[in-house]
């Protein structure tokens, strides 16, 4: 699209996300550019943002192996889980799985949403609010294994 704009963001990964993100590099966090409208004309929101994530930066490794086979081992870090299965840890089925927060500029986004709705006297949906050039948006997981 000719003239289309674009946001920079930093996005950060915490709790173990940083891995399932980034892959080894020894990086919590990284800064992306995205179109600063949908592919419809409307503004990005944090549900774009989550699909881009999905899509473009979760590590899509040949390394993931189901726990059926056969080559699976516990003990090799290398040999896991499934793309699907390990990316339904921060986002499944289009949304942020629960045990997950989400942190906007220091902020719970569920705390902004309500402060929103409260500002507005009208429901605000967490994952529809829009993201804004220079946002910092954090993942930070509290679901761990045992």
């Amino acid at each position: 699209m000719e003239g289309d704009q674009t946001i920079n963001i930093t996005l950060g990964f915490l709790g173990g996300l940083d891995k399932l993100v980034l892959g080894d590099l020894d990086e919590n966090q990284m800064a992306i550019r995205l179109s600063s409208r949908t592919e419809t004309g409307k503004n990005v929101n944090l549900k774009y943002l989550f699909k881009h994530i999905y899509d473009n930066l979760l590590v899509k490794s040949e390394r993931l192996v189901p726990k059926r086979d056969p080559r699976y081992d516990e003990n090799d870090p290398g040999k896991q889980l499934p793309f699907e299965e390990a990316a339904s840890v921060l986002i499944e089925n289009g949304k942020i799985r629960g045990g997950n927060l989400v942190v906007i500029n220091e902020a719970d986004w569920e705390c902004i949403a309500d402060d929103l709705a409260e500002e507005l006297g009208v429901e605000v949906v967490a994952d529809e609010m829009e993201i804004s050039d220079g946002d910092k948006i954090e993942f930070v997981t509290t679901l761990h294994g045992g």
